[in-house]
């Protein structure tokens, strides 16, 4: 787990970045008097692997930025917002975000359905902010002109995981979970009508989040006797549910799959917490493995040496910070402030040249097109990416 950062320290941190010349926009002469951006994110709970990693790369993207004379000579400060997945402390820190006028943009949130709570206080105070993993597509179909997402939506996600497996897997009997939040709930959704489509038979469940007790759930999959098991979860249930299935006879194997999507994507929380259950279990993710990135290298070389584990939204989050601080550069200085608003229209505008060895610009919804969808499978209790998935 990437726990290295205490919560006390956590609220504290001041930290910085460097651009890399990656922006197409221009730049102003003067630095303004403060920059001040917030990151939050689930930094406790059972999701806090996952969201310190974001968090690490963040960091370090503004660390650089701070190492290279900030922004035109102006340190880059960082409010770091724990809402430990928990929609009400999100709404909280999205309160005294829009009510800090230093605060220029937020890195996150993470969970769809906290930014879903989060945006329209944002939108009303022209607060730009950008998430690294949120994927229901409501976050950018909403009408919201400060929302802004880095990964894939479920509406891509979801039709890509049922091509995956009705095409390469050969399913023909699914059983789909989902955990009743909105993430959960709307990528189950998007599989379940893709594979039915394309001829698969389907049985739909929940498993709650929060639910300790996998074996009623595992008692009900064994009756329908599925070639396959999807489940969107994004907290600590999928690695119970694999674990109460193995205990009923039914391993991971050639006759029985599972399938997960990228909230599924933790080595700690997943394959660690399935005791071995997990073995051969497919996950989709909404960002590449970027060890197989060439442009991606100096970030993976730095950021192993600095926090070890490589998460898979570490990169995101780092690109995420890198764009939003290229905006701030860009826009103009009026009596030593920058104004959101221009924050907000740079990032609308510009193109990135990112690690993740695509470029980056966000269209008029906020989304960006250049993402994908990638399979991964384990193998040897880690993640190893199989496959780049279209819908």
């Amino acid at each position: 787990m990437r726990r290295g950062i205490s919560l006390v320290g956590l609220v504290a941190i001041t930290v910085l970045a460097a651009c890399g010349g990656n922006s197409s926009t221009t730049t102003t002469a003067t630095g303004p008097k403060t920059v001040k951006i917030a990151i939050t994110g689930p930094f406790t709970g059972d999701a806090s692997p996952i969201g310190l990693g974001a968090l690490h790369g963040a960091q370090m993207a503004v660390d650089e930025w701070n190492a290279k004379n900030g922004i035109n000579g102006t340190q880059i400060q960082v409010d770091v917002g724990d809402d430990a997945g928990k929609g009400d402390q999100g709404v909280t820190l999205a309160n005294k975000y829009v009510a800090d006028p230093d605060i220029l943009g937020v890195i996150g949130p993470m969970f769809s359905g906290i930014a879903l709570a989060e945006l329209p206080l944002f939108e009303r105070a022209t607060l730009p902010m950008i998430t690294e993993s949120g994927s229901n597509p409501k976050i950018t179909e909403s009408g919201w002109k400060t929302a802004h997402r880095l990964v894939a939506r479920d509406d891509n996600q979801g039709p890509a995981d049922a091509k995956f497996a009705l095409e390469t897997l050969q399913t023909k009997k699914v059983f789909v979970l989902d955990s009743k939040t909105p993430y959960s709930q709307g990528l189950s959704d998007l599989f379940e009508k893709t594979v039915k489509a394309g001829g698969a038979t389907t049985q739909r469940d929940v498993f709650a989040s929060g639910v300790k007790d996998a074996n009623p759930i595992a008692t009900k999959i064994k009756a329908f006797n599925p070639d396959l098991v999807f489940f969107a979860d994004e907290g600590a249930e999928a690695p119970l549910l694999l674990q109460a299935l193995k205990g009923q006879g039914l391993s991971l194997g050639p006759n029985f799959r599972y399938m997960g999507g990228d909230g599924e994507f933790d080595a700690t929380q997943f394959i660690k917490g399935s005791q071995g259950a997990a073995e051969g279990a497919y996950i989709s993710n909404i960002a590449p493995d970027v060890n197989t990135v060439p442009s991606a290298a100096t970030f993976v070389k730095n950021y192993t040496a600095k926090y070890k584990d490589l998460g898979p939204f570490d990169a995101v989050a780092y690109e995420a910070t890198n764009m939003l601080l290229t905006a701030i550069k860009s826009s103009p200085v009026k009596s030593g402030k920058v104004d959101r608003a221009d924050v907000n229209k740079a990032l609308s505008t510009e193109t990135y040249n990112s690690i993740l060895g695509v470029p980056l610009k966000f269209d008029s919804k906020g989304d960006v097109a250049a993402v994908g969808v990638f399979i991964f499978q384990v193998k040897s209790g880690a993640f190893q990416q199989i496959k780049a998935q279209t819908a």
